[in-house]
């Protein structure tokens, strides 16, 4: 497919795919030497001291010192002469490599000397990029001047309103400086005396509503949040009825896909739009005890990974969180210690303004994910042991 000219180039060599990983889940992450200890920029193969092929991946210091800063005012590609000037810079980062990294040239050229911190982001391409902001910097640059990071005056859908997580979301969003929030729920709600919420009746389960929905709101829309979702809270084998199975895949798999295929025709055509699936940790593993919920998610897992390699093309970011119990009605019976709804909604609100594609709210959801990446099979078996001893 022929690159299109307001999107950045997507030209990067496989050892910084790595670099991308840990961008998307907004994290800075190195290759380091076990031999030696030295921190390798660029990625390569190799030890740039020992000549070592024993290179891990870890989280870096992400603390750095100006060298030499320069202003970019002419490019020969369409995308980045949009974007000029370029503020381009050559820093020290404390882990010990030489890097060169995107800065706010807005006040002019950076001193050297300079105490600053890297950001690893994507850009709008879905690729790493290498951001300097000041030391004390709070939150994540806008350098790269993605639209898809913005919030304020943007008009944003959330399913499953009603829920826990939902109206969290809709405070969170409201908050954020939303300039109007279409909260979605399967029964009628009372209508509010607010001037920037406003209610939809919607069965996600309905692809005729659905439809409908896209038709109405689709030109609008600028955030589509899939919150919507049930679970059973059953097993695979020991639920009487495949009722709850059923249920689970219509809300959680289906009907994201439903909402997704309606609102992308809107979000492409004018290149540019976000959607945030709610998942689950256990998407990655399934806990036994509640085995379809966690197929189901595992399987809005896939669809999220498929439909944001088709939209990425389009600049549209599709991204997901991943918590782990959230104390909400639908998990009453579930022992402690549980997520409060405004963490997850917070983390989502921090994912956008971040331009990451996963969030993993709370110490469980990040460690677990963690430990999924250093060792799946031993986390399989871990979670197996939740099952009572057959009698």
């Amino acid at each position: 497919m022929k690159r299109r000219p307001d999107l950045p180039p997507r030209t990067r060599g496989r050892f910084a795919r790595r670099l991308t990983s840990a961008a998307a889940r907004g994290q800075f992450e190195l290759p380091v030497c076990q031999a030696c200890g030295t921190v390798q920029y660029p990625v390569r193969e190799a030890c740039r001291s020992c000549l070592s092929d024993n290179l891990r991946w870890e989280a870096v210091a992400p603390g750095a010192t100006m060298l030499s800063a320069t202003i970019i005012r002419h490019s020969t590609d369409a995308y980045f002469q949009t974007l000029r000037p370029l503020g381009m810079a050559s820093v020290r980062l404390d882990a010990g490599p030489v890097a060169m990294v995107r800065y706010d040239c807005s006040d002019g050229p950076v001193a050297p000397g300079t105490r600053l911190q890297i950001q690893n982001q994507l850009d709008r391409s879905g690729e790493a990029i290498l951001v300097a902001v000041p030391e004390q910097a709070k939150g994540s640059s806008d350098v790269l001047r993605d639209p898809n990071r913005q919030i304020g005056g943007k008009t944003v859908l959330i399913t499953g309103a009603d829920g826990g997580i939902g109206k969290a979301l809709v405070k969170a969003l409201r908050d954020a400086g939303a300039a109007k929030i279409i909260a979605a729920t399967r029964r009628p709600q009372e209508s509010a005396a607010d001037s920037v919420v406003q209610s939809l009746l919607l069965d996600v389960t309905d692809q005729a509503a659905v439809a409908r929905a896209a038709e109405l709101h689709g030109h609008e829309v600028d955030i589509l949040i899939n919150n919507a979702g049930f679970t059973a809270v059953a097993g695979l084998l020991d639920a009487d009825t495949m009722d709850g199975a059923t249920r689970e895949m219509q809300v959680n798999y289906f009907g994201t896909l439903a909402m997704i295929r309606g609102f992308a025709p809107h979000f492409s055509a004018r290149k540019q739009g976000v959607i945030v699936n709610v998942l689950s940790v256990l998407a990655h593993v399934s806990l036994p005890s509640m085995g379809s919920y966690c197929a189901s998610k595992a399987a809005t897992l896939s669809l999220t990974q498929g439909v944001r390699a088709e939209l990425l093309p389009w600049g549209v970011r599709v991204c997901a969180v991943f918590p782990s119990t959230v104390d909400t009605a639908a998990s009453a019976d579930s022992p402690p210690p549980k997520l409060a709804p405004a963490q997850v909604a917070s983390a989502i609100v921090t994912m956008i303004r971040d331009g990451s594609e996963e969030s993993y709210p709370g110490a469980i959801a990040s460690d677990l994910a963690g430990a999924l990446r250093a060792d799946a099979k031993a986390v399989e078996r871990e979670m197996a042991l939740g099952l009572p001893e057959p009698r």
